[in-house]
């Protein structure tokens, strides 16, 4: 890095993201933007998921793998029907987001993730790692019209949204929405030459997360926590680090006010029984926002379902393969797959416990734990859901 590129972003403002703007510095610093994003240039999937009167028997995370070719799954005779009164709230959940119309309406936000040295911006990597898992399974991607972006929130000129189309088993239809935060994988370009378009990207990004936080039926996460501060899609606060790095984020204004967290309330606390499902897939999610999520969440007509982490998670934002380099992103299609195949609790649980990379795994104890928030108008009380750990 230049020594006119360290003076100037030593002179960066903080850049307020929540209510009222700060002018960032323009640093003309050229660094690698998400080539070919656009939804006429995605190449048609190789496959489509399978459909079919029966259940299939779900592989062991084959489609993670690169290798793996995009087939129909085998398929197993088909399973007696568990009665409703014995299935967790999970399971149950499972259920209910096709129980109206045969389809999932599933939103994933991608927050705007940078690395430790916060030069590079990574979410726009990961997006990219996803959709390529999208293809690989059959996902088709479609052209969003002006009354579907209205209703995910954003303007017709986004340029960081993506739809997706699955079919699952028993004609069930998988909708995927999807949208990432940075405007380049620079974070020098994001808060400088290019921050009015930054700044767009995240508002796009914050809109259509207050949308999936109050209408979706599935609503996932994929980002950081900013240590408690919440789910974030703009660039971070930033500090002189004076050690290792030029700078590193500033974690203090998170942990003091949680704007994140202040962002979403309102629009979690608008549908009665919305979102069925979510996923956090930040670090130590299930440490920072499990309280918060039993207060907003608690007043539901019935139970919402979370899957969290445990732990600080890990992922390699160079490496195209899902499989053994993101845990974030392998629990986030764990998920997708649940939708597909239907398992037991037990069953998802142990599928979560392959998101985790080996190097990085913690004896007793798993890296995601699956947990519900109880609604006030449960029929039965349910005992809580155990974990990987406690079987």
């Amino acid at each position: 890095m230049s020594p006119l590129l360290m003076h100037l972003l030593s002179g960066c403002p903080a850049l307020h993201r929540w209510s009222g703007w700060s002018m960032a510095v323009a640093v003309g610093v050229l660094s690698s933007s998400l080539p070919g994003l656009t939804a006429a240039d995605l190449p048609a999937p190789a496959g489509v998921m399978a459909s079919s009167t029966v259940s299939p028997t779900p592989p062991p995370l084959t489609l993670l793998r690169p290798d793996a070719p995009a087939s129909t799954p085998a398929v197993a005779p088909v399973q007696p029907q568990v009665p409703a009164a014995t299935l967790t709230p999970f399971e149950r959940n499972l259920q209910r987001v096709f129980a109206n119309d045969n389809e999932a309406d599933i939103r994933v936000i991608f927050g705007y993730d940078n690395s430790a040295d916060i030069r590079h911006v990574n979410d726009p990597f990961r997006a990219e790692h996803f959709m390529d898992y999208l293809k690989k399974a059959g996902y088709k991607p479609v052209t969003p019209t002006e009354e579907k972006r209205e209703q995910l929130g954003v303007t017709a000129d986004a340029g960081n949204l993506r739809l997706f189309e699955g079919v699952g088993t028993n004609g069930r239809r998988l909708n995927i929405a999807m949208i990432w935060s940075a405007r380049t994988t620079s974070f020098a370009r994001n808060i400088g030459a290019e921050y009015l378009q930054q700044v767009k990207c995240s508002e796009e990004a914050l809109k259509f997360m207050q949308k999936a936080a109050s209408e979706a039926e599935v609503m996932l996460y994929v980002g950081h926590s900013r240590e408690g501060g919440g789910p974030d899609t703009f660039p971070p606060e930033i500090k002189p680090d004076g050690g290792k790095y030029l700078h590193r984020v500033d974690y203090t204004p998170y942990r003091n006010t949680r704007p994140g967290l202040a962002s979403l309330s309102s629009s979690l606390s608008k549908s009665k029984d919305k979102p069925y499902i979510m996923s956090w897939a930040s670090c130590k999610s299930d440490v920072h926002f499990s309280g918060w999520f039993r207060k907003v969440l608690g007043q539901k007509e019935q139970d919402t379902s979370l899957i969290m982490s445990t732990r600080f998670t890990t992922f390699h934002p160079w490496i195209a393969e899902i499989a053994d380099n993101d845990e974030g992103l392998m629990a986030t299609v764990c998920l997708l797959e649940a939708f597909q195949f239907n398992p037991s609790q037990e069953a998802f649980e142990r599928r979560l416990k392959l998101c985790e990379i080996d190097a990085e795994r913690i004896s007793g104890k798993p890296a995601w734990r699956v947990s519900s928030v109880p609604g006030v108008s449960a029929a039965t009380p349910n005992p809580a859901p155990s974990t990987v750990a406690e079987k």
